[in-house]
Protein backbone atom coordinates (compact mmCIF):
# COMPACT_ATOMS: atom_id res chain seq x y z
CA UNK A 1 0.00 0.00 0.00
CA UNK A 2 1.41 3.21 -1.20
CA UNK A 3 1.75 6.20 1.95
CA UNK A 4 3.12 9.37 1.65
CA UNK A 5 3.90 11.01 5.20
CA UNK A 6 5.17 14.22 6.14
CA UNK A 7 6.09 15.14 9.78
CA UNK A 8 8.01 17.28 12.12
CA UNK A 9 8.73 17.23 15.77
CA UNK A 10 10.68 19.35 18.93
CA UNK A 11 12.77 18.38 20.94
CA UNK A 12 13.10 19.45 24.58
CA UNK A 13 16.04 22.10 24.81
CA UNK A 14 15.93 21.69 28.91
CA UNK A 15 14.73 19.54 31.84
CA UNK A 16 10.94 19.85 32.64
CA UNK A 17 9.76 20.67 29.09
CA UNK A 18 7.61 17.80 27.55
CA UNK A 19 8.28 16.46 24.16
CA UNK A 20 5.61 17.73 21.27
CA UNK A 21 5.32 15.75 18.08
CA UNK A 22 2.77 16.97 14.96
CA UNK A 23 2.83 14.95 11.72
CA UNK A 24 0.34 15.48 8.62
CA UNK A 25 -2.39 13.10 8.49
CA UNK A 26 -1.18 9.78 5.96
CA UNK A 27 -2.30 10.10 2.52
CA UNK A 28 -3.24 6.01 1.61
CA UNK A 29 -4.95 4.68 -1.56
CA UNK A 30 -7.87 2.70 -0.89
CA UNK A 31 -8.83 0.89 -4.62
CA UNK A 32 -7.44 -0.32 -6.13
CA UNK A 33 -4.57 -2.25 -5.67
CA UNK A 34 -1.00 -1.74 -7.86
CA UNK A 35 -0.34 -3.21 -10.62
CA UNK A 36 -4.16 -5.18 -10.64
CA UNK A 37 -5.42 -6.52 -13.85
CA UNK A 38 -8.98 -5.63 -15.41
CA UNK A 39 -10.27 -6.17 -19.06
CA UNK A 40 -12.09 -4.56 -21.48
CA UNK A 41 -15.55 -6.22 -22.28
CA UNK A 42 -16.06 -8.41 -25.27
CA UNK A 43 -18.94 -4.81 -26.27
CA UNK A 44 -15.65 -2.93 -26.32
CA UNK A 45 -16.47 -1.06 -23.01
CA UNK A 46 -14.22 0.39 -20.33
CA UNK A 47 -14.35 -1.54 -16.75
CA UNK A 48 -15.36 -0.04 -13.82
CA UNK A 49 -12.32 0.95 -11.94
CA UNK A 50 -12.42 2.79 -8.91
CA UNK A 51 -9.29 5.06 -7.40
CA UNK A 52 -10.00 6.06 -4.05
CA UNK A 53 -7.68 7.21 -1.39
CA UNK A 54 -8.19 9.04 1.83
CA UNK A 55 -6.50 12.46 3.22
CA UNK A 56 -8.18 15.21 5.50
CA UNK A 57 -6.70 17.37 2.66
CA UNK A 58 -9.42 19.51 1.97
CA UNK A 59 -9.85 21.76 -1.56
CA UNK A 60 -9.11 20.70 -4.68
CA UNK A 61 -7.05 17.97 -6.43
CA UNK A 62 -5.34 17.23 -9.78
CA UNK A 63 -6.23 14.15 -11.02
CA UNK A 64 -3.07 12.81 -14.27
CA UNK A 65 -4.32 9.86 -16.00
CA UNK A 66 -2.01 8.10 -18.77
CA UNK A 67 -2.39 5.20 -20.94
CA UNK A 68 0.81 3.69 -22.50
CA UNK A 69 0.97 0.36 -24.81
CA UNK A 70 3.73 -0.74 -26.35
CA UNK A 71 3.03 -2.40 -29.45
CA UNK A 72 5.33 -5.54 -30.41
CA UNK A 73 5.20 -7.70 -32.86
CA UNK A 74 3.10 -11.32 -32.20
CA UNK A 75 5.01 -14.44 -32.83
CA UNK A 76 3.66 -17.87 -35.51
CA UNK A 77 0.24 -18.50 -34.99
CA UNK A 78 -0.06 -15.12 -32.74
CA UNK A 79 2.41 -16.69 -30.37
CA UNK A 80 4.42 -14.43 -27.66
CA UNK A 81 5.56 -11.14 -28.91
CA UNK A 82 8.98 -10.87 -30.49
CA UNK A 83 11.10 -8.12 -31.45
CA UNK A 84 11.08 -4.78 -30.27
CA UNK A 85 8.51 -2.27 -29.74
CA UNK A 86 7.41 -1.04 -33.73
CA UNK A 87 4.95 1.77 -32.11
CA UNK A 88 4.54 3.32 -27.95
CA UNK A 89 1.13 4.73 -28.32
CA UNK A 90 0.14 7.11 -25.18
CA UNK A 91 -2.84 9.09 -24.43
CA UNK A 92 -3.39 11.51 -21.31
CA UNK A 93 -5.19 14.20 -19.41
CA UNK A 94 -5.59 16.02 -16.16
CA UNK A 95 -8.67 17.50 -14.49
CA UNK A 96 -9.22 19.05 -10.92
CA UNK A 97 -12.05 17.88 -8.62
CA UNK A 98 -12.75 18.29 -4.75
CA UNK A 99 -13.49 14.27 -5.07
CA UNK A 100 -11.42 11.72 -3.30
CA UNK A 101 -12.61 9.29 -5.41
CA UNK A 102 -12.45 8.71 -9.05
CA UNK A 103 -14.69 6.15 -11.32
CA UNK A 104 -12.73 5.61 -14.28
CA UNK A 105 -13.95 7.96 -17.44
CA UNK A 106 -11.93 8.36 -20.31
CA UNK A 107 -14.78 10.05 -22.01
CA UNK A 108 -15.48 8.18 -25.05
CA UNK A 109 -12.56 6.32 -25.48
CA UNK A 110 -12.21 2.84 -25.15
CA UNK A 111 -7.82 1.99 -24.63
CA UNK A 112 -5.82 -0.62 -23.05
CA UNK A 113 -2.23 -1.19 -21.73
CA UNK A 114 -0.71 0.21 -18.53
CA UNK A 115 -2.96 2.93 -16.49
CA UNK A 116 -0.79 4.72 -14.33
CA UNK A 117 -3.27 7.82 -12.35
CA UNK A 118 -1.71 10.16 -10.20
CA UNK A 119 -3.30 12.72 -8.00
CA UNK A 120 -1.24 15.75 -6.35
CA UNK A 121 -3.00 16.69 -2.66
CA UNK A 122 -1.50 19.75 -1.60
CA UNK A 123 2.20 19.45 -2.01
CA UNK A 124 2.38 15.60 -2.21
CA UNK A 125 1.57 13.34 -5.28
CA UNK A 126 -0.31 9.72 -4.92
CA UNK A 127 0.76 7.58 -7.66
CA UNK A 128 -1.39 4.25 -8.78
CA UNK A 129 -0.56 1.82 -12.10
CA UNK A 130 -2.56 -0.88 -13.27
CA UNK A 131 -3.20 -3.32 -16.38
CA UNK A 132 -6.24 -3.01 -19.01
CA UNK A 133 -6.40 -6.30 -21.26
CA UNK A 134 -8.99 -6.98 -23.68
CA UNK A 135 -11.55 -9.64 -24.79
CA UNK A 136 -12.18 -11.00 -27.74
CA UNK A 137 -15.73 -10.92 -29.18
CA UNK A 138 -17.80 -13.64 -30.44
CA UNK A 139 -18.48 -14.12 -33.67
CA UNK A 140 -22.15 -12.79 -33.35
CA UNK A 141 -20.83 -9.85 -31.30
CA UNK A 142 -18.86 -9.01 -34.92
CA UNK A 143 -21.82 -9.83 -37.52
CA UNK A 144 -24.16 -7.99 -35.30
CA UNK A 145 -21.94 -5.00 -35.37
CA UNK A 146 -20.91 -5.01 -39.27
CA UNK A 147 -24.72 -5.22 -40.02
CA UNK A 148 -25.26 -1.35 -37.91
CA UNK A 149 -22.46 -0.42 -40.81
CA UNK A 150 -24.92 1.01 -43.60
CA UNK A 151 -22.66 2.64 -45.57
CA UNK A 152 -21.35 -0.95 -46.78
CA UNK A 153 -24.90 -1.36 -48.17
CA UNK A 154 -24.83 -4.73 -50.44
CA UNK A 155 -21.45 -5.85 -49.15
CA UNK A 156 -21.68 -6.33 -45.57
CA UNK A 157 -21.34 -9.96 -45.65
CA UNK A 158 -17.97 -9.66 -48.24
CA UNK A 159 -16.58 -7.01 -45.48
CA UNK A 160 -17.36 -9.74 -42.84
CA UNK A 161 -16.28 -12.79 -44.48
CA UNK A 162 -12.43 -10.74 -45.03
CA UNK A 163 -12.00 -10.11 -41.65
CA UNK A 164 -10.96 -11.92 -38.36
CA UNK A 165 -12.44 -13.36 -35.63
CA UNK A 166 -9.86 -12.67 -33.04
CA UNK A 167 -8.58 -8.87 -32.06
CA UNK A 168 -6.48 -9.91 -29.32
CA UNK A 169 -4.04 -12.33 -28.87
CA UNK A 170 -4.94 -15.24 -26.56
CA UNK A 171 -1.50 -15.26 -24.99
CA UNK A 172 -1.49 -11.43 -23.53
CA UNK A 173 -4.96 -10.19 -24.46
CA UNK A 174 -3.15 -7.09 -26.18
CA UNK A 175 -4.17 -6.51 -29.71
CA UNK A 176 -2.89 -8.57 -32.60
CA UNK A 177 0.48 -6.96 -34.49
CA UNK A 178 1.87 -9.13 -37.40
CA UNK A 179 5.20 -9.08 -39.07
CA UNK A 180 3.72 -6.65 -41.74
CA UNK A 181 2.25 -4.20 -38.96
CA UNK A 182 -1.57 -5.12 -39.45
CA UNK A 183 -3.79 -4.55 -36.04
CA UNK A 184 -6.29 -6.33 -34.69
CA UNK A 185 -9.14 -7.70 -35.98
CA UNK A 186 -9.50 -6.66 -39.65
CA UNK A 187 -5.58 -7.08 -40.92
CA UNK A 188 -5.67 -4.18 -43.53
CA UNK A 189 -2.11 -3.19 -44.83
CA UNK A 190 -0.49 -0.04 -45.37
CA UNK A 191 -2.46 1.23 -42.14
CA UNK A 192 -1.49 2.81 -38.79
CA UNK A 193 -4.65 3.08 -36.31
CA UNK A 194 -4.69 5.54 -33.75
CA UNK A 195 -4.72 4.42 -29.90
CA UNK A 196 -8.27 3.26 -30.19
CA UNK A 197 -8.05 1.90 -33.33
CA UNK A 198 -5.81 -0.42 -32.32
CA UNK A 199 -7.85 -1.35 -29.33
CA UNK A 200 -11.46 -1.05 -29.61
CA UNK A 201 -12.27 -3.58 -32.26
CA UNK A 202 -15.49 -1.44 -33.05
CA UNK A 203 -13.02 1.39 -33.71
CA UNK A 204 -10.90 -0.93 -35.82
CA UNK A 205 -14.11 -2.65 -37.71
CA UNK A 206 -15.45 0.89 -38.50
CA UNK A 207 -12.24 2.19 -39.92
CA UNK A 208 -11.83 -0.81 -42.28
CA UNK A 209 -15.31 -0.45 -43.35
CA UNK A 210 -14.74 2.74 -44.20
CA UNK A 211 -11.31 1.91 -46.45
CA UNK A 212 -13.29 -1.52 -48.00
CA UNK A 213 -16.22 0.98 -49.25
CA UNK A 214 -13.74 3.04 -50.56
CA UNK A 215 -12.19 0.11 -52.58
CA UNK A 216 -15.67 -0.50 -53.63
CA UNK A 217 -15.87 3.16 -55.00
CA UNK A 218 -12.63 2.73 -57.30
CA UNK A 219 -13.54 -0.81 -58.22
CA UNK A 220 -17.09 0.89 -59.45
CA UNK A 221 -14.97 3.53 -61.60
CA UNK A 222 -12.41 1.59 -62.71
CA UNK A 223 -14.84 -1.10 -63.97
CA UNK A 224 -17.17 1.92 -66.00
CA UNK A 225 -14.18 3.47 -67.63
CA UNK A 226 -15.11 4.76 -70.98
CA UNK A 227 -18.40 2.76 -70.52
CA UNK A 228 -17.57 -0.25 -70.19
CA UNK A 229 -20.20 -2.62 -68.95
CA UNK A 230 -19.41 -5.06 -66.29
CA UNK A 231 -21.79 -7.43 -63.60
CA UNK A 232 -22.44 -6.86 -60.13
CA UNK A 233 -20.10 -10.33 -59.73
CA UNK A 234 -17.59 -8.34 -61.24
CA UNK A 235 -18.05 -5.76 -59.10
CA UNK A 236 -17.29 -7.72 -56.12
CA UNK A 237 -14.61 -9.64 -57.18
CA UNK A 238 -12.80 -6.65 -58.36
CA UNK A 239 -13.34 -4.94 -55.15
CA UNK A 240 -12.76 -7.73 -53.07
CA UNK A 241 -9.04 -8.16 -54.88
CA UNK A 242 -8.22 -4.56 -54.45
CA UNK A 243 -9.04 -4.88 -50.77
CA UNK A 244 -6.43 -7.67 -50.95
CA UNK A 245 -4.38 -5.58 -52.66
CA UNK A 246 -4.49 -5.95 -56.35
CA UNK A 247 -6.39 -5.66 -59.52
CA UNK A 248 -8.77 -8.80 -60.87
CA UNK A 249 -9.98 -7.76 -64.62
CA UNK A 250 -8.47 -6.33 -67.54
CA UNK A 251 -10.52 -4.58 -70.45
CA UNK A 252 -10.13 -7.24 -73.30
CA UNK A 253 -10.21 -5.01 -76.30
CA UNK A 254 -10.56 -8.12 -78.57
CA UNK A 255 -13.99 -8.87 -77.05
CA UNK A 256 -15.26 -6.03 -75.35
CA UNK A 257 -15.24 -7.54 -72.06
CA UNK A 258 -13.80 -7.34 -68.70
CA UNK A 259 -11.38 -11.00 -68.38
CA UNK A 260 -9.56 -11.61 -65.20
CA UNK A 261 -6.08 -11.24 -65.40
CA UNK A 262 -5.10 -15.08 -63.99
CA UNK A 263 -7.04 -17.95 -66.64
CA UNK A 264 -8.31 -20.00 -63.35
CA UNK A 265 -11.81 -21.84 -63.31
CA UNK A 266 -13.27 -20.44 -60.53
CA UNK A 267 -12.80 -16.80 -60.80
CA UNK A 268 -13.56 -16.56 -56.81
CA UNK A 269 -10.67 -18.83 -56.31
CA UNK A 270 -8.31 -16.56 -58.46
CA UNK A 271 -9.31 -13.47 -55.75
CA UNK A 272 -8.37 -15.97 -53.16
CA UNK A 273 -5.09 -16.89 -54.75
CA UNK A 274 -2.26 -14.60 -52.60
CA UNK A 275 0.06 -15.00 -55.62
CA UNK A 276 -1.99 -12.48 -57.62
CA UNK A 277 -0.54 -9.75 -55.48
CA UNK A 278 3.07 -10.01 -56.65
CA UNK A 279 2.01 -10.67 -60.78
CA UNK A 280 -0.17 -7.91 -61.62
CA UNK A 281 2.22 -5.11 -61.77
CA UNK A 282 3.86 -7.12 -64.92
CA UNK A 283 0.29 -7.31 -66.64
CA UNK A 284 0.81 -5.28 -69.63
CA UNK A 285 -2.92 -5.01 -70.56
CA UNK A 286 -4.65 -2.27 -68.67
CA UNK A 287 -7.02 -0.51 -69.25
CA UNK A 288 -6.53 3.27 -71.27
CA UNK A 289 -6.92 5.60 -67.96
CA UNK A 290 -5.73 2.96 -65.44
CA UNK A 291 -2.72 5.15 -63.17
CA UNK A 292 0.75 3.04 -63.00
CA UNK A 293 -0.79 -0.77 -63.51
CA UNK A 294 -3.17 0.25 -60.29
CA UNK A 295 -2.64 -0.41 -56.13
CA UNK A 296 -0.89 -3.21 -55.14
CA UNK A 297 0.39 -4.67 -52.01
CA UNK A 298 3.56 -5.91 -52.33
CA UNK A 299 3.81 -7.18 -48.18
CA UNK A 300 3.68 -10.32 -46.62
CA UNK A 301 1.02 -11.01 -44.18
CA UNK A 302 3.72 -13.16 -41.98
CA UNK A 303 3.07 -13.51 -38.29
CA UNK A 304 6.66 -13.18 -36.70
CA UNK A 305 9.87 -10.77 -36.27
CA UNK A 306 12.88 -12.82 -35.05
CA UNK A 307 14.56 -11.37 -32.06
CA UNK A 308 17.49 -9.13 -32.34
Amino acid sequence: MQQVKNASSTQPTRTGVTPVTSSKPTLTWISPAEHDVFSLTADATMPGIVFEFVSSFTGEFTWTWTMQWAARVCGPNYGPRQGRCVKLFEASESFTSSERRWQLDLGDKVLGGVLTVQVKVDNDVLSRSVLINGQNPSQAQIRDYIDTLDELSDFNDMFAAEIKHRHFSDLDHEPIVTLDQRYGIIHMAHWMPSYEQAWNWKANVLAGSEAFQEKVLIARDYLSLEGYAYTEEQLRNEALSRWRGGIFYRWDRVNREWVPRKKLVDNIALANNASLHSKLSNDPESPPHEPGGGLFDKGCCADYVADK
